[in-house]
């Protein structure tokens, strides 16, 4: 996992990520229609908006053909992110999601403009409330696994 505040995205230096900065750069994240964007031949953008929630044992998600780069347009929400033995389901190739629990975790919280990059088979756990649920408007940008 890597974390990239919206004041250090001139330092990134992958093309892919470069990539999704130019998009949200040429838009207004807050105000992006809900659903997919196409960002390059290789790159999609989906766009979401969700009620964060309080978790407790709930499942992580990992993926295989996929990196992640989570970004909030408005809001903020925590990143779980498993801090003890993680136990794996079988991968459901449908929607490239690796179920898994882990008995403790750890978060990070984001920000609007704040990049969460979560590699393939990094587990996670988003939409995690500070304190209470809360809107939030999420893109999450899928990079094909070998891209960054």
């Amino acid at each position: 996992m890597v974390f990239i505040s919206k004041d250090n995205w001139d330092t990134i230096t992958n093309e892919s990520l470069k990539a999704c900065v130019d998009f949200l750069r040429s838009c207004d994240p807050a105000g992006l229609a809900i659903g997919k964007h196409i960002v390059t031949e290789d790159i999609f953008c989906n766009v979401m908006e969700y009620e964060t929630k309080i978790v407790d044992g709930d499942v992580f998600e990992t993926h295989r053909a996929y990196a992640d780069v989570q970004v909030l347009g408005a809001g903020t929400e925590k990143i779980a992110l498993p801090a003890g033995k993680i136990e794996f389901m079988p991968y459901l190739e449908e929607n490239d999601n690796e179920p898994c629990t882990s008995e403790s975790r750890t978060y990070v919280r984001l920000t609007a403009g704040d990049l969460c990059v979560l590699l393939p088979g990094e587990p996670h756990l988003p939409g995690v409330a500070e304190m209470a649920a809360a809107p939030v408007k999420k893109l999450v940008f899928k990079i094909p696994a070998g891209k960054l």
